[in-house]
């Protein structure tokens, strides 16, 4: 919990992430409400959750995980500002048991300072935490490309 201490006591903290720079704040808002209606499993008890950016919309993570109930909220191009600018259309409505987020490489790609990605990731996972105490919260590293390398 030290990790969301640190996020709410930054004052990078108290700077509100935007959706991805140089775009309009409803860039996702169709994907977003799209991505809603595509999902495998029920929206509650033994169900895990994959919320973020194109790595996570582009998984087949009910093929990579039969045994579990998976729910696939990831939209292409996401930033950390625009999963949590949409957050009440993309995690609304999941109680799951797990969670599993994997965002912030487009942040860097385009520009974003890491102490700025670093508090906006741990904003997500608190607002995660705070909506889902008993779901167990996995954040994915972000890996390196061959597009990206010099980033």
């Amino acid at each position: 919990m030290a990790f969301l201490a640190l996020a709410a006591a930054s004052p990078v903290a108290a700077t509100p992430m935007k959706p991805g720079a140089g775009t309009s704040a409803d860039r996702h808002a169709a994907e977003a409400a799209n991505v809603r209606q595509h999902h495998d499993a029920p929206m509650h008890g033994e169900v895990t959750l994959f919320v973020g950016s194109s790595s996570i919309r582009l998984w087949d993570v009910a093929r990579s995980f039969p045994a579990i109930g998976t729910v696939n909220r990831g939209f292409g191009g996401a930033t950390v500002g625009d999963v949590l600018y949409q957050y009440d259309r993309v995690v609304a409505g999941v109680r799951p048991s797990a969670v599993i987020v994997y965002v912030g490489e487009n942040d860097v790609a385009l520009g974003e300072p890491s102490e700025v990605v670093a508090i906006g990731v741990l904003k997500l996972l608190a607002r995660l935490h705070t909506d889902m105490p008993h779901a167990r919260i996995a954040y994915l590293s972000m890996k390196p490309t061959p597009q990206r390398w010099e980033l």
